[in-house]
């Protein structure tokens, strides 16, 4: 009896041991499924994660380059204005249009009384008289035409006399138009015509590391005019504006057809020519309408767009994986453990599962403020948060630019609003005060944006004298409104070159009027 016994109880252990050496088989196999799961998926997040990377650097690469382009464009229409009035106030001008005499007018002359940079030398000149015919012009010496009687916005000028910047397509390709009244006792005798070509334009744009292709749009290409002073070029229907466009690259738009690939609208501000290897960014040059006058087609290599952060994505999903697998092989074990000796804690198995999660999300989060910090510290503009109190953080360029301040936190214990440092100046939209109209001075121009903002601040260092021209620009985050305080991205673009630049062709034209005064 007994021995029956015995033998029931071994029986009964060697299936309860078969049972659980299955069990353990099941185990072993879930494990190497659930590795090799992981090691899919993660594979597959990685290569996500790093085709988001890349597309954000390829967007910051696009609008770097526009806004750069951008910059550069309204700098050559700003100095091109700049440049017309100089030369229109020259008083043999003036003189040749009352005694009605060309021949008074030395178009060389004028040039050499104003000191221009030698990118601006490719410049036509026409003067109008007041009846609107052409008076004499710099490039041939043809005159008499009546130029009013086909072109509206001249009439326009003639009943309304303003000065006029636009950029229009002529037979000298596309060009910055400046049209800049002529007065003699408060009475319009004419206009002074000023054409910028704005080929050159991608020449100082190269010394800059980037080819540009200038594609002027269908219906201005078909006006253009055949000359021998204008080397023309066409691809398909579209004239190309800069005379010393490079060739592989028109043949680059011209292999994937400008029409069917270049000229049509873009999903994205970038294109990619694996096969020639080029980063293609596209600027969209509007006309007065604001429909669009030609596209610039902007070319960098691909091999010089860096990728930084691939390597520490990977790094970190890595990582990532192996903690994971770590965490699963020691919850299985603990779970094979306590199934051993039935003892099953959800509640603790459940806690690890949510520290792991919280880990991995504080990880993305640390990331992603680094990169933005270091976005941020980039910028080339003095850079600050703002939440609607206090400045609560400053880029290197802020910082560097108040050098006297070794840190932020030394600069926000003198300084907590950068209003305090505007100082008065008499000029429309300069702000010197930190309210306007009862309102703080962001939440001013948030509540104004469509007019250009400027503030006047003094550099700190002593060595410069000068003060600094700034123009805001706001920003505010509106989902930050929804976690905790306000964000208002505040920048402030230096200017004071340009007014530099402006001041001083103002000052030596007043020499130069003052000189043939007394003459």
């Amino acid at each position: 009896m007994g021995d029956k016994k015995q033998e029931n109880d071994i029986q009964k252990l060697s299936k309860k041991k078969k049972k659980f050496l299955s069990l353990r088989s099941v185990f072993f196999y879930f494990y190497i499924l659930a590795i090799g799961s992981i090691f899919y998926y993660s594979n597959t997040l990685v290569e996500t994660k790093i085709e988001n990377h890349k597309e954000s650097v390829y967007l910051n690469t696009s609008e770097d380059i526009l806004a750069k382009f951008d910059i550069l464009l309204k700098e050559r229409i700003n100095s091109s204005t700049i440049i017309a009035i100089a030369l229109s106030k020259n008083l043999s001008i003036q003189n040749a249009l009352i005694a009605n005499d060309p021949s008074k007018i030395s178009f060389n002359t004028i040039l050499d009384e104003v000191n221009i940079k030698k990118e601006y030398v490719d410049l036509q000149m026409e003067i109008i008289n007041k009846d609107g015919i052409n008076f004499v012009r710099s490039w041939n010496e043809l005159s008499g035409d009546n130029l009013i009687k086909d072109n509206e916005n001249l009439r326009e000028l003639f009943r309304n006399p303003k000065i006029s910047t636009s950029i229009t397509a002529s037979k000298f390709g596309l060009t910055i138009t400046n049209k800049i009244p002529i007065f003699h006792k408060s009475i319009l005798i004419g206009f002074f015509g000023l054409n910028l070509q704005l080929d050159s334009l991608t020449d100082v744009f190269k010394e800059k590391g980037f080819k540009s292709i200038i594609v002027l749009n269908a219906l201005d290409s078909n006006n253009i005019i055949q000359n021998l002073s204008h080397t023309q070029k066409f691809i398909e229907d579209k004239y190309i504006v800069n005379k010393n466009a490079d060739k592989y690259l028109m043949r680059v738009i011209r292999d994937n057809g400008i029409n069917k690939e270049y000229c049509k609208v873009w999903d994205k501000s970038y294109h990619l020519e694996y096969a020639s290897g080029h980063f293609v960014s596209k600027y969209i040059i509007k006309s007065e309408n604001s429909s669009d006058k030609a596209n610039v087609f902007i070319f960098k290599n691909l091999v010089d767009i860096k990728f930084p952060n691939i390597k520490s994505i990977q790094q970190i999903h890595l990582m990532t994986s192996l903690v994971i697998i770590i965490v699963i092989a020691f919850m299985m074990v603990l779970v094979y453990s306590r199934m051993k000796v039935k003892i099953v804690d959800k509640e603790n198995r459940a806690l690890i599962v949510i520290n792991e999660d919280l880990s991995m999300k504080a990880k993305e989060m640390d990331f992603n403020d680094k990169k933005l910090e270091n976005l941020f510290n980039m910028q080339p503009n003095l850079m600050m948060m703002h939440n609607g109190k206090e400045i609560t953080q400053a880029n290197q360029r802020f910082m560097g630019f108040f050098n006297r301040f070794k840190t932020f936190v030394g600069f926000r214990e003198e300084h907590k609003c950068v209003c305090e440092l505007f100082e008065p100046y008499d000029a429309p939209n300069y702000i010197s005060t930190s309210e306007i109209d009862g309102l703080f001075w962001i939440d001013y121009i948030l509540k104004n944006p469509k007019r250009m903002y400027k503030v006047v601040i003094s550099y700190t260092d002593k060595r410069m004298s000068e003060p600094h021209h700034f123009i805001i620009k706001l920003n505010e985050m509106e989902y930050a409104k929804k976690i905790a305080d306000r964000l208002i991205i505040i920048a402030l673009v230096d200017m004071t070159q340009d007014l530099v630049n402006y001041k001083s062709l103002e000052e030596l034209s007043k020499m130069k009027e003052l000189e043939s005064n007394e003459k």
